[in-house]
């Protein structure tokens, strides 16, 4: 794994910017280039407008997409360290 690279991060009310995509065993996913990072946010605001399009989601919800690409650090453990230096870890492995 390199120890660098971009993630996907939605803006919410609480917590501000943090990492939406997890891989099936949850880690954060970490994409090399900050172009693959945008088109994974391309390939989601399709799917959104295709809901929307099909009846199942409300305008508001699939017209726009606020996700954004944000550079992390990768640390060994599995977490990630975003730009402003807050840590986020990768979920625990169920018992």
């Amino acid at each position: 794994m390199t120890d660098q690279g971009y993630c996907v991060f939605t803006d919410t009310l609480f917590q501000g910017l943090v990492p939406v995509e997890r891989n099936e065993k949850g880690h954060w996913v970490v994409y090399e280039t900050e172009a693959q990072a945008e088109a994974s946010i391309d390939e989601d605001s399709l799917e959104l407008r295709r809901q929307w399009l099909a009846g199942e989601r409300e305008v508001e919800d699939g017209i726009e997409n606020e996700d954004v690409v944000c550079k992390v650090r990768c640390l060994p453990n599995g977490s990630i360290v975003d730009e402003w230096g807050r840590v986020f870890q990768p979920e625990a492995a169920h018992a």
